[in-house]
């Protein structure tokens, strides 16, 4: 009975698809589901990723080998990982986040914005 009308969403396209695979999920009844090509929005947290990363790195670079692609995209890697405010951390860094939950802050407010909110929720920040 398990798997019985499950979706599974498939990031690539058919052409990548192994007989093997498709035969696993059809025998489980599971649906195999791609993202259409020209749609990103039906995978828009990995499109917006690629957009800054092409902007911020890859466009500003011309690589020569294959060696200087590998420095500059690490680097870039690095920055974004571990230096470069998230709105998602509360436009902390990763490290500054660390530090804050590490520091047993979490009743804090995860924004600055957040901070209003503690007013509608009876004086208790969330």
């Amino acid at each position: 009975m398990a798997g019985r009308g499950l979706v599974k969403r498939r990031y690539y396209g058919p052409e990548f698809l192994s007989q093997a695979v498709e035969a696993w999920a059809y025998q489980r009844r599971i649906r195999l589901h791609f993202i259409a090509p020209g749609k990103p929005n039906q995978n828009a947290l990995i499109e917006s990723f690629n957009s800054g990363f092409r902007e911020e790195c890859l466009n500003l670079h011309w690589f020569a080998t294959l060696a200087e692609a590998q420095v500059v995209i690490e680097a870039w890697r690095v920055e974004y990982n571990t230096r470069r405010p998230h709105s998602s951390l509360g436009d902390r860094t990763p490290e500054e986040y660390r530090k804050w939950l590490e520091a047993g802050s979490p009743a804090r407010p995860a924004h600055p914005q957040d901070q209003d909110r503690s007013l509608t929720t009876g004086g208790v920040a969330v």
